[in-house]
C-alpha cells in the first residue's frame, strides 16, 4: 500500500445529507443540471480552500416525480459528470449529497457540505430544508 493510500484511508471523512428542494416556479432540466454541477464544483473548491488534500468523491442525486439529476466529481481538475433524465420541469424534489473529503476534519466536511449545497440550491431559486433526522 502506498503512503498516499494509507494517508487517505486514515484521514478521509464521509458525510451524507438530504435536502428537500421546492421552487415556486418550474425549474427546467438544464437549470437543475447546472445547479447540480455548480454544487459539486463549489463544494470541491471550498474543500480545497479549507485544506483538503484530495477529493475522494462528491456526488449528488436530485430525485423528483419527473426523474432525476445526478452529478459527481473526484476533483474539479478531473471534471464534473452530470446525468439528467427528467420528463419535464420540476418544482420539488429531494437532493441527496455524499461527500468524501481527504485532509479535512469531519466537522469541517459537514459544515462545508451543508452550507455550500444549501447556498447553491438557493441561488438557483430553490427553497431548501435540511432533512437530517427524517427517514
Amino acid at each position: 500500500m502506498s503512503k498516499l493510500s494509507h494517508y487517505a484511508a486514515d484521514k478521509e471523512w464521509g458525510y451524507g445529507i438530504a435536502f428537500r428542494l421546492t421552487s415556486p416556479t418550474p425549474v427546467s432540466q438544464d437549470t437543475a443540471a447546472e445547479m447540480a454541477r455548480a454544487a459539486m464544483k463549489e463544494l470541491a473548491e471550498a474543500s480545497v480552500r479549507r485544506g483538503a488534500t484530495m477529493i475522494g468523491h462528491i456526488k449528488c442525486i436530485l430525485k423528483t416525480d419527473s426523474g432525476y439529476v445526478k452529478a459527481d466529481t473526484i476533483g474539479v481538475k478531473y471534471g464534473i459528470f452530470v446525468d439528467a433524465k427528467l420528463t419535464g420541469p420540476i418544482q420539488e424534489g429531494v437532493l441527496v449529497v455524499n461527500s468524501i473529503i481527504v485532509g479535512l476534519d469531519k466537522n469541517t466536511n459537514v459544515e462545508l457540505t451543508r452550507n455550500t449545497i444549501k447556498s447553491v440550491a438557493e441561488r438557483y431559486g430553490f427553497n431548501v430544508v435540511i432533512m437530517e433526522g427524517q427517514a
